[in-house]
């Protein structure tokens, strides 16, 4: 088997599990009829994998009518995902695919809708607006962006053999930090949901023992015993390690609360089961960033106000990545008018 250059399996691994997000492709279609009524149309890319997203997807679950479909394209294999569904004038228009008695719901992407129909002396306005409300990112971006730094950009474009161990050792040792900020961000969050009054010592007790978990690594050695190893077993090494060392944080932050903040046996459950859920929203808004977002919105009369990237006969367009999202919210706009003189037409 053909060998990966050592610092770019460690470069990838870091960037991969920090940054890397699928490329799913969410394409609707939102027709409003005169009437207030409307229809959306579903259409969603991918490869399998990219369909494995933690996000939630319109399924029979939340009252979607699914149609899979399957291309091959060589190698490769492309999914669709179909679904078309029509919405009662008045009726409330989705704001999430996630079902309503999930209990990690508000997790999911969510994207109020409304469409609001006003009459005016010239004629009857609608004005739709759809809004992606703003997930958290630069909390645990911030992390990345400060390990990552010019130094370790530099190691990334050097020739393998022109490594030495302590370049290697830096490049790991950029990578476990990334890991370690990230699990004392997750803990973070946590805790201010479920203990906010937690004092400032024993919080800071849990951030240290997180820490010195992956301080305690013996990165010359992790670095050495990947060196012989095929591409195949050092990916599957690197995860199962990296598995293990997120499993001993995690329990070293439990240990943590029950030696200085004296949390029971079920106060370590309830913050083990919030840890999780502010895990998943983190993998969520990561793969989420990913996915390339392409909406149409037709409207009836006369498109008089939007914020669309275009707008053209067949209705208003916008084109994005889950990226426009993160830390903000984007909403997308569009108002249309039907003059009274061409109600009878």
């Amino acid at each position: 088997m053909t060998h990966r250059p050592l610092q770019s399996i460690l470069i990838v691994a870091c960037l991969a599990l920090l940054a890397a997000a699928g490329c799913l492709e969410r394409n609707e279609t939102i027709t409003v009829k005169r009437d207030g009524s409307a229809e959306i149309t579903l259409a969603y890319r991918g490869s399998p994998e990219d369909f494995r997203t933690a996000d939630a997807l319109p399924s029979p679950a939340t009252g979607w009518k699914v149609k899979w479909e399957t291309r091959k394209n060589g190698d490769d294999e492309e999914r669709i995902l179909r679904t078309r569904r029509k919405f009662a004038a008045g009726s409330e228009l989705p704001g999430s695919y996630a079902a309503d008695d999930d209990a990690d719901a508000d997790l999911s992407l969510a994207f109020p809708t409304t469409l609001h129909i006003e009459e005016r002396p010239d004629g009857t306005y609608y004005h739709f607006r759809r809004n992606y409300t703003p997930r958290a990112w630069s909390n645990v971006r911030f992390w990345n962006d400060h390990f990552i730094d010019d130094d370790i950009e530099k190691l990334g474009q050097k020739p393998s053999e022109d490594l030495t161990l302590d370049e290697r050792v830096k490049i790991m040792r950029a990578f476990t930090n990334i890991e370690a900020y990230e699990q004392v961000e997750h803990a973070r969050a946590a805790l201010a949901e479920i203990d906010p009054g937690l004092s400032q010592d024993r919080w800071l007790a849990v951030r240290r023992a997180v820490l010195d978990v992956y301080d305690s690594i013996d990165l010359a050695a992790f670095v050495s015993q990947f060196e012989t190893l095929s591409e195949e077993e050092r990916n599957a090494a690197i995860d199962a390690e990296g598995e293990r060392y997120e499993g001993l944080a995690r329990s070293a932050m439990v240990q943590a609360l029950q030696r200085f903040a004296k949390y029971d046996d079920g106060a370590a459950e309830t913050f083990a089961a919030a840890y999780e859920r502010a895990d998943r929203r983190h993998k969520i808004t990561n793969q989420v960033g990913g996915h390339k977002f392409i909406i149409r919105v037709r409207m009836p009369g006369e498109i008089v106000a939007h914020n669309a990237r275009k707008v053209d006969q067949d209705g208003a367009f916008w084109e994005f990545h889950g990226s426009a999202f993160r830390d903000r919210a984007y909403p997308l706009m569009i108002t249309s008018r039907v003059s009274h003189a061409s109600d009878g037409k």
